[in-house]
């Protein structure tokens, strides 16, 4: 099976992840040390930034007005026009050989 040195893997292991769940458990119980604390706000901060995103502009940037004057209106083109024009571009008489 492995003899001594599975043993012991395994046990090294079994010790490493009762290690990590004690660690989880004192975490969720509250008892967290101000390293850790300090840690997690870091890494809150870090977050909150990454989801504010860059800034793009300074506050003293001065943007251009919208257009106050209405835009012109075109006439609408109604479908079977369209496709009598496209028929007629594209038909062409050739002469016969």
């Amino acid at each position: 099976m492995g003899g001594i040195e599975g043993v012991e893997r395994l046990m090294g292991e079994t010790e490493d992840a009762r290690a990590y769940q004690e660690e989880v458990s004192q975490m969720l119980a509250g008892h967290l040390t101000n390293q850790d604390e300090d840690e997690v706000e870091d890494e809150l901060e870090a977050l909150q930034r990454e989801l504010a995103g860059p800034e793009i502009l300074p506050d003293d940037v001065v943007l251009p007005s919208p257009p106050t004057a209405d835009l012109p209106v075109e006439e609408p083109v109604l479908e079977s026009s369209k496709r009598t024009k496209a028929k007629a571009e594209t038909r062409t008489a050739l002469p016969a050989t």
